[in-house]
């Protein structure tokens, strides 16, 4: 078990499961998505990375798991959050990838956008920002002239509380700074994060290595269930090549 201290003092939570041989000093943070937590998300694919040699960090959310804090961060904070377990690896690994899921995609993406070193990154069903994805989860339960209020009273609510606008912040803008290889993942029976959404990430994507996969019944997340010899099939080409990771 590892820990961090974010900026605002609040202390995260991570567990490093190593790979019986790591010659490259390569590493995998993997970041959950909301309401979720690391051994929910990741505990079927950490025996997968560590078979391919890598080292996996399973890194909790601030407000999920065994991380403190009361407040989602709602990839905002998070990218920072995960920005710090970035540095404190480095000292370690040689290369470090990020693989997310879901909110946790959209944070690694945010991460990799700011951070050039990363060596690669694993994006499955990440949303293009968390206003799309607040009004893709209410559209039809509420029309918009009932929950426009409701968003702009939480961005208010946002801004006085935790300092941020998350109106403001989006994966789908900041992602022509990703340069690292790039795997997008989605299911497409997804309601919460469509496939439209993954389109427009990977075709946003900066870099000039990256790929999409579409898995056809897969809803939210589900994707390494649904089809797991697929996926670990996915994850393998994109790990164990050499310089073209896709």
């Amino acid at each position: 078990i590892l820990d961090v201290t974010s900026f605002d003092g609040i202390k995260l939570t991570g567990r490093l499961f190593r790979a019986e041989e790591n010659g490259e000093k390569r590493l995998v943070i993997c970041v959950h998505g909301y309401k979720s937590n690391g051994r929910r998300c990741f505990g079927g694919f950490v025996p997968v990375l560590n078979d391919m040699g890598l080292d996996a960090l399973v890194v909790e959310n601030r407000a999920h798991g065994d991380s403190e804090g009361d407040y989602t961060g709602f990839s905002v904070l998070d990218r920072v959050d995960v920005k710090y377990w970035v540095e404190k690896m480095s000292e370690s690994y040689d290369k470090i990838y990020l693989m997310g899921s879901s909110m946790g995609a959209s944070t690694a993406g945010l991460v990799a956008a700011d951070l050039p070193e990363i060596a690669g990154l694993v994006f499955d069903c990440g949303f293009t920002s968390p206003m799309d994805a607040f009004r893709l989860k209410v559209k039809d339960k509420m029309p918009p002239f009932l929950y426009e209020p409701v968003f702009f009273f939480g961005r208010v609510w946002c801004k006085m509380i935790l300092g941020f606008d998350f109106k403001k912040v989006s994966t789908l803008d900041e992602m022509k700074n990703v340069k690292c290889p790039t795997l997008f993942i989605q299911g497409e029976k997804d309601w919460i994060v469509t496939p439209e959404m993954a389109e427009k990430l990977y075709d946003a994507c900066g870099s000039d290595n990256k790929k999409l996969e579409l898995f056809e019944d897969a809803e939210h997340g589900a994707s390494f269930y649904v089809d797991r010899e697929r996926y670990v099939t996915l994850l393998k080409e994109f790990f164990n090549s050499n310089e073209k990771c896709l």
